[in-house]
C-alpha cells in the first residue's frame, strides 16, 4: 500500500453521545418499551420511530437554507436546529413561489418523471422510487439546460479542480 501511496481508511473509535435532554419542553411518557414483550408491535406501522445524525460539512463552510414559509421551517425548534448547525435561515417572500422555484421545479420534476408514471402501494416502495430517482436518473443521467446539458454529477465533475 506504502508503495502505491494508498491510506487505510480507519472507522473512527464509536463514542457515545446522547441528546441533551436538560430542556424545559414537554416529555411524551414512555409508551414503548423495548424490554417488555406485550409493548412490542403486533403489526407493521404502529410504532414509528426517529432519530437524528449529524455529519460536518465542513469547519467554515457557508450554507444559506432556503424555503418557504411554513410553519415548519418557522418553528424554534427548526431555527434553532440551523443556528447549531451554522446554518442561515432564507425564506421566500409572501405567497411567491417563485423565490423558492428551485425546489419547486425539482418536486414538479420527480412527480411527473417519476412518481406518477409508477405503482406504488407502501411506504417502502415510495422511498425506494424517490431513493431511485435522485440516486440513478436525476443525479447521475438526467441534462440541464441550466448545465450545460450535462448531468449534475457530470457538470460536478467537471467543474471540480484536478
Amino acid at each position: 500500500m506504502a508503495e502505491l501511496n494508498f491510506k487505510a481508511s480507519q472507522k473512527r473509535q464509536f463514542k457515545v453521545q446522547t441528546t441533551d435532554s436538560n430542556h424545559v419542553d414537554p416529555i411524551a411518557p414512555r409508551l414503548f418499551k423495548v424490554e417488555s414483550e406485550h409493548a412490542l408491535p403486533t403489526g407493521p406501522g404502529q410504532v414509528l420511530v426517529g432519530d437524528i445524525t449529524y455529519l460536518r460539512v465542513g469547519p467554515n463552510a457557508q450554507i444559506i437554507f432556503l424555503s418557504d414559509r411554513g410553519a415548519q421551517y418557522a418553528s424554534e425548534a427548526y431555527r434553532n436546529f440551523l443556528k447549531n448547525k451554522n446554518i442561515t435561515p432564507s425564506m421566500s417572500r409572501r405567497g411567491n413561489c417563485y423565490d423558492n422555484a428551485y425546489v419547486e421545479s425539482w418536486f414538479a420534476s420527480l412527480k411527473k418523471e417519476w412518481i406518477y408514471r409508477r405503482k406504488y402501494s407502501t411506504e417502502a416502495e415510495l422511498r425506494g422510487l424517490v431513493f431511485e430517482y435522485i440516486e440513478t436518473w436525476y443525479n447521475k443521467r438526467r441534462r440541464h439546460s441550466s448545465l450545460g446539458y450535462l448531468s449534475p454529477e457530470m457538470y460536478e465533475q467537471a467543474i471540480r479542480p484536478a
